[in-house]
């Protein structure tokens, strides 16, 4: 016996389920919203400047030399790519696509520039499908976002050059340069919004790019305005773009990967091997001008019991929490790692008993004031040791703050003690 019944009605059971589990679902239900909205609205507009646009023998010629070099490009560094992206995090990535998108935004109508952005990213889609190395919905969002920058810039663009050409002087370098701030800003600030609704982190300052990522963003548009003048200017020399572009990306995998040996993934801060040697550092210098110094240990009081009653995902929201609090409670050039689980310790730099006290306190009222995810809370305990008086070098510092900070967990917990008070 067999049920028969329409093609489309057999599948359709299956698509379903295929749809419900889309990552976008998952999202905030605000953010799933904007991301949507705004892709709605670059489809909607694309399609109404395509239609009212002409398109030249010209302005063809250029849109297939920047789509060749695009998916030429995307192709040639996939791996690089899909390490970069491995390597990533919530925060605002910069996307090497920029150089192909900006150098449209210089030579074609904003229409054409949406049309080469979007065909650019169906591309990085279809690559990244194939060992599934992306999100579809982020990858997409990306496009979105880089198309309203090219949109806005475009505008800029024809308000400030109007009737002039890449070499005509300084009104270009200015309609140039206004054009490039515009779309590094609106493209970021639309993306910010994004994650932000999706994600709904503590600040927007946590999703803000790396300085590293906002150089290779700057980097990537100068290398977009360069390959526009190669296009019009010097034809022949334009494949070299992508060996300049190539070199660029690799120094910024390099960086990335150096990052990722001296930095602690879930908060960003210094892991335990970078901490203890940039601090040795500092204090052989220390020990030779007869300066001061303070190891502090903060451990959090009863972590166990938030990741047992709240989740994993809520503990590691409170890691950064404190690792952010933290970072601005200190000055910028202390040393900050997470130690170990829910241990944080810092070196500070030229500090007596007295301060080192104060910074102490401090650090632990403002971490029990940390209101987390639906009024989750966390207190620490702190121990602290100064040198030259409770040791002359780290490893003894550690030592003394370590057994410190026993005395206040021993003490009721939520308090500061010094190993030169014991």
């Amino acid at each position: 016996m067999s049920i028969t019944s329409h093609p489309n009605s057999a599948r359709s059971p299956g698509s379903q389920r295929i749809i419900r589990n889309w990552p976008v679902w998952s999202l905030r239900p605000a953010g799933r919203r904007f991301l949507l909205a705004t892709e709605f609205l670059v489809v909607v507009v694309t399609i109404g400047l395509l239609a009212a646009e002409s398109v030249t023998s010209s302005d063809l010629l250029r849109f297939v030399a920047l789509l060749v070099l695009g998916v030429g490009y995307s192709e040639l560094a996939d791996r690089v790519e899909r390490i970069r992206r491995y390597l990533g995090s919530d925060q605002v990535r910069a996307n090497h696509t920029s150089i192909w998108a900006f150098a449209g935004v210089l030579l074609l109508p904003p229409g054409q520039v949406a049309l080469l952005v979007g065909i650019l990213f169906l591309h990085q889609l279809v690559v990244g499908r194939r060992h599934k190395s992306v999100r579809p919905h982020r990858l997409l969002f990306s496009g979105a976002t880089m198309i309203v920058g090219a949109f806005v810039a475009s505008a800029v663009l024809s308000r400030i050059g109007h009737g002039i050409g890449i070499g005509d002087g300084g009104r270009a370098a200015l309609a140039i340069s206004a054009a490039l701030v515009t779309y590094a800003v609106v493209s970021l600030l639309v993306m910010v919004v994004g994650i932000y609704l999706c994600l709904k982190p503590l600040s927007l300052s946590a999703l803000l790019p790396e300085r590293d990522e906002i150089t290779f963003e700057i980097a990537t548009l100068v290398l977009g305005v360069v390959t526009a003048t190669f296009i019009t200017e010097q034809p022949w020399l334009t494949p070299f773009a992508l060996v300049l572009l190539g070199v660029l990306h690799r120094s910024s995998l390099v960086k990335q990967l150096q990052l990722l040996a001296t930095t602690d993934a879930k908060t960003g801060l210094l892991n335990s091997v970078a901490w203890q040697q940039q601090a040795e550092k500092m204090f052989e210098r220390i020990v030779r001008t007869g300066g001061t110094a303070a190891v502090l240990i903060l451990d959090l009081d009863h972590f166990k019991s938030v990741n047992d009653e709240h989740g994993h995902l809520a503990g590691d929201v409170a890691l950064r929490a404190v690792a952010q609090t933290l970072k601005q409670e200190l000055r910028g050039y202390d040393l900050l790692s997470r130690y170990g689980g829910e241990e944080f310790v810092a070196f500070l730099d030229q500090v007596d008993a007295i301060e080192a006290m104060t910074i102490a306190e401090r650090i632990r009222i403002r971490v029990s004031e940390l209101r987390i995810l639906d009024g989750l809370s966390v207190t620490g305990s702190v121990g602290i040791a100064i040198a030259p008086l409770d040791g002359t070098d780290v490893s003894t510092l550690l030592a003394g703050a370590d057994a410190a900070l026993y005395r206040a967990k021993a003490a009721g917990r939520d308090r500061v003690e010094a190993a030169w008070l014991a």
